[in-house]
């Protein structure tokens, strides 16, 4: 031994190591460092997660940091690296401490083609703020207690370690260590950097002088602990909060100086309040496109002050009147004891015009957040998880809609509720969710995702019941990438074609069932306030004791209540596609099975509408036939075609009607475009409803008379072919069916709400450009 080194293996020293450091769960795909993994069973407690993919393990380990304030551990062989890259990016952009380890080249084999090898290295460079290689043994220590120390000081973020071999089979080495961890960088923050007194004092004159400011609070806050500090702050100088989606749990969203979250996935009234303000103090946060709504709100040039720990943040999009470098929580305490609360009174005029454009934006979407309608609106979602999550719940959500709608919709209503959110990547929750029940074990975990969202990793179900990880996990399912339908509207011209809806949705899938099929307990939830009056027998068939369910609460609050389920809960909640609004209500097991149908069903018609055409096309082609060569067998030879006058007669009704169906299909009947395409979304949809409606009964009369001629017609022969008259009248039956399945399927799409704004206006009759 020398000095308190002691000979040891590279598993055992990074085994003790990661106990030291309080690690209590690592997320890996094998097989990386094996004997570091058996090391681990023999001297830690620690739980080793084995995923099904890697961008799971580096999500799961970064839901693990953001909960629990403590880096988190993922892993993966050198095959699997660049998927552990990719799923770092989201933890990178959020800062969010995560140590990924990583198999890598022996340099005794490298550039000789060894089997599923290239250089890794690079792709970790712009996700990490430290990217390193770990070639001898006897480095284990001190790489690992970088590794530690960079990712929680500062701003914290990734880091990533590749070890010698395509298993890092270096751990199996030996060498003289001393496997000492640094426990003050076991979590974040490891510092608290105080800020200069004389900047302050500077940023706090400027904010009591000010009549109209706005805080905005981003995810620094957070990191540094520093909720309290910025409410008592607000309080005492009376001035709003908005904050990032990073900061959204920095003040709850009922105190009364919440105005909301600023920016893109945001809400109306933060996004007013922060326009109109004088002044802006931006707080913990980079001040980047989403949280100014890429710089509008607010605008660039108004008065500014800036409080961060990072100096690179300071000043970046705003130039400012005043900054503050240093730790948030240690800056707004010294900010606080120098505060002069008697300076509120004059920013009175000003809180009470914020607090009416809060009351109007509760207005505005109360009735929406309260909706019975069915399928369920997403608002009533987010309006039953602020009324019903526990007080020390951690609610993780999805990019994309779920995060629009969440950021937006969805009230924390304590400040022991902690909220977190992908910064970019769909896909991020459900995993992460799970890394965060490990992080905090004694808290319930609620994720808000999409079933765009729940798809990337459906796998990880069968990890969380393998593993009890009891997280309960809301599904918004609309059989859709619903965010991508705006897009798709716009590059087909404001009117998809229906074959394009296969570029963003997908086959209606029950997730509740799934779950169960893996071991789950899945619950299906289709009507808002409905009762799960089996959801008692479901939670006995999973666990021996029992759980405390709430009779009168519907079924998504009893989701959300239950804290132990074991081992999973997916709430597969039906909704339908959106824009910037909703269908009619329908009914749900209906609406299922024609959605699982409806591509099924418009490609036969569209098979059978191009048959149309052959076949009119081929009608013409005999009538031309018939009547010229009768022209020209009468004029030339005395002669003529006997039936060519009764049969064009025949096949010109049938061309008639045909094409009248084929007009129908493609909305290239008369109709009145130039008024409803001028009408709101309500009266559009009014229009096409009432006008389908008449064109069906119009449709109705045609059937009944010419089925009626039929019958009456069909012993009766045309007098030169002989042939039953029923044919002519025929005709009319037949364009009748067929009119009446494009009328329903479009009258059904307007009622489910499957049609775009653009589509409403479905007759295309006039010139007129919009």
């Amino acid at each position: 031994m020398l000095g308190h080194n002691r000979r040891m293996t590279g598993a055992e020293c990074l085994a003790e190591m990661l106990g030291g450091y309080g690690v209590t769960h690592v997320f890996m795909v094998p097989a990386v460092l094996r004997r570091t993994f058996a090391e681990m069973e023999r001297r830690t407690k620690i739980k080793r997660i084995h995923t099904h993919g890697e961008k799971s393990a580096a999500y799961m380990a970064d839901g693990y940091a953001r909960a629990s304030g403590r880096p988190g551990i993922c892993m993966a062989q050198v095959i699997g690296a660049l998927n552990l890259a990719a799923g770092l990016r989201d933890a990178h952009l959020a800062h969010s401490p995560v140590i990924a380890f990583t198999g890598g080249r022996d340099p005794k084999t490298k550039f000789r083609r060894v089997y599923q090898e290239v250089d890794d290295v690079p792709a970790f460079e712009p996700v990490t703020k430290f990217n390193a290689t770990v070639d001898d043994v006897a480095r284990f220590p001190d790489m690992l207690r970088q590794a530690f120390r960079v990712a929680v000081s500062g701003t914290p973020g990734p880091v990533h370690l590749q070890f010698r071999g395509n298993e890092g089979q270096v751990d199996a080495e030996e060498a003289d260590m001393e496997p000492m961890a640094e426990t003050q960088f076991a979590r974040v923050p490891p510092f608290r950097p105080e800020p200069e007194d004389g900047s302050v004092r500077a940023a706090l004159r400027i904010l009591q002088d000010a009549e109209k400011p706005v805080i905005v609070a981003g995810g620094g806050v957070r990191a540094s602990g520093a909720a309290r500090e910025l409410v008592a702050l607000a309080e005492n100088l009376a001035i709003p909060v908005a904050t990032s989606l990073n900061g959204k749990d920095s003040i709850p969203g009922v105190h009364p100086l919440s105005v909301g979250v600023v920016g893109t996935y945001s809400r109306e009234s933060a996004n007013r309040i922060v326009g109109q303000a004088e002044l802006v103090c931006f707080i913990g946060t980079e001040t980047g496109g989403m949280t100014t709504h890429f710089w509008a709100v607010p605008k660039i040039g108004i008065p500014a002050i800036q409080i961060d720990v990072d100096p690179e943040a300071l000043g970046r999009n705003y130039p400012l009147k005043a900054s503050v470098l240093g730790d948030v929580k240690v800056s707004l305490e010294r900010m606080l004891a120098h505060a002069d609360g008697k300076t509120a009174a004059k920013r009175k005029p000003w809180l009470e015009k914020s607090r009416a454009i809060c009351a109007e934006w509760y207005s505005k979407y109360g009735p929406q957040l309260a909706s019975d309608a069915v399928p369920i609106r997403p608002e009533r979602m987010c309006g039953e998880l602020t009324k019903n999550l526990p007080e020390d719940a951690i609610v993780v959500v999805d990019t994309g809609h779920a995060g629009m709608w969440m950021g937006g919709m969805y009230d924390l209503r304590a400040p022991t509720q902690s909220y977190m959110r992908s910064a970019g990547h769909l896909g991020w929750a459900f995993p992460a969710g799970l890394g965060a029940k490990c992080g905090a074990p004694e808290r319930p975990v609620v994720v808000f995702t999409g079933d765009a969202g729940l798809w990337y990793h459906i796998g990880e179900i069968e990890t969380a019941v393998r593993w009890k990880i009891n997280s309960v996990t809301v599904v918004n399912n609309n059989a859709s990438g619903n965010q991508s339908k705006r897009g798709f509207d716009r590059v087909y011209g404001g009117q998809q074609t229906e074959q394009a809806r296969e570029l963003w949705t997908y086959r209606p899938v029950n997730f509740a069932r799934i779950a169960e099929e893996i071991g789950a307990l899945g619950i299906r939830v289709e009507k808002p306030g409905s009762r799960c009056g089996h959801l008692d027998a479901k939670i006995r068939a999973f666990k021996r004791h029992s759980a405390r369910i709430s009779k009168s609460k519907g079924a998504l609050a009893q989701l959300v209540e239950q804290r132990t389920l074991n081992p999973l809960v997916v709430g597969s909640i039906p909704t339908r596609p959106t824009n910037k609004f909703r269908g009619l209500a329908g009914i749900p097991h209906v609406t299922e099975l024609i959605l699982r149908y409806l591509p099924r069903i418009n490609r036969a018609i569209d098979g059978f509408c191009r048959l149309l055409e052959i076949l009119i096309a081929a009608f013409l082609a005999v009538m031309v036939v018939m009547v010229f060569g009768n022209v020209v067998l009468r004029y030339a030879f005395n002669s003529g075609i006997i039936v060519s006058e009764e049969v064009s007669r025949w096949l010109f009704l049938w061309v008639t009607f045909l094409g009248a169906i084929v007009a129908l299909k493609e909305h290239g009947h008369l109709g009145t475009d130039a008024l409803i395409s001028r009408l709101p979304v309500f009266g559009k949809k009014i229009c096409l409803v009432l006008g389908h409606l008449l064109m069906l009964y119009a449709t109705w009369l045609v059937f009944s008379g010419a089925l009626a001629q039929v019958r009456i017609n069909l012993h009766v022969e045309a007098p030169v072919t002989g042939a039953s008259m029923a044919f002519v009248y025929g005709t009319g039956v037949v364009f009748a069916v067929f009119a009446a399945v494009l009328l329903l399927r479009d009258l059904w799409r307007v009622l489910s709400g499957q049609l775009s704004e653009a589509e409403m206006v479905m007759v295309k009759g006039t010139e007129e450009k919009e």
